[in-house]
């Protein structure tokens, strides 16, 4: 890990060149695959994800189903990568 000032000089940076650079096709592409590695890291780290998102095509984002902050309240637990439980979070 980075100390926070570099990071942050390094996250600057890089918006900046994104910013500058991702305009049309590029700026889709790039969105694409941001979503695409999201959706890896949530199906590999997440049972709940793999669960919900099993048998169905990533790449068909758009037809994948979505929650509320409901459902997503209700399977805390299962749901999210860092072990923690909804009383210890809300504590």
């Amino acid at each position: 890990m980075l100390p926070l000032p570099l990071q942050g000089l390094i996250d600057f940076i890089g918006l900046r060149w994104r910013f500058a650079y991702l305009r049309g096709e590029r700026l889709h592409r790039y969105r694409a695959a941001a979503v695409a590695r999201i959706l890896k890291l949530a199906v590999e780290r997440s049972a709940f994800y793999r669960e919900l998102y099993a048998g169905r095509d990533l790449r068909e984002v758009r037809s994948l189903p979505t929650i509320d902050k409901a459902r997503m309240m209700k399977a805390f637990d299962h749901l999210n990568t860092a072990g923690l439980k909804l009383d210890d979070a809300m504590a």
